[in-house]
């Protein structure tokens, strides 16, 4: 759903990147399974920089990998930028029912 950036945000944001990708929905799905074994309750949009991340870990993301210096000694700051807004696809995704919101 995050097809469009923000026309106040993106001359920002841009200024600021290096590399953009679009990333697989199977990538999401992990970045979603892999929040909530942390505890954390995050829904597939805020997921997509830890989708991006685990898809750049597959070999065929190497030139990419090269180009942005990614290595075994880079760390890497993941944004979650929001919580569960569709529970039944989370639900789908983790096997249990989100965290009641108060």
């Amino acid at each position: 759903d995050c097809g469009t950036p923000s026309h106040g945000a993106w001359p920002l944001l841009r200024a600021g990147l290096d590399a953009f990708c679009a990333v697989d929905d199977s990538f999401v799905g992990a970045a979603v399974r892999t929040f909530a074994a942390e505890g954390l309750e995050v829904g597939e949009s805020g997921a997509a920089g830890l989708a991006a991340l685990l898809a750049l870990a597959e070999p065929a993301a190497a030139p990419l990998r090269r180009h942005l210096a990614l290595g075994r000694d880079r760390r890497v700051l993941i944004l979650a930028t929001e919580g569960v807004t569709y529970p039944d696809a989370w639900r789908r995704l983790v096997g249990r029912d989100p965290a009641p919101v108060d």
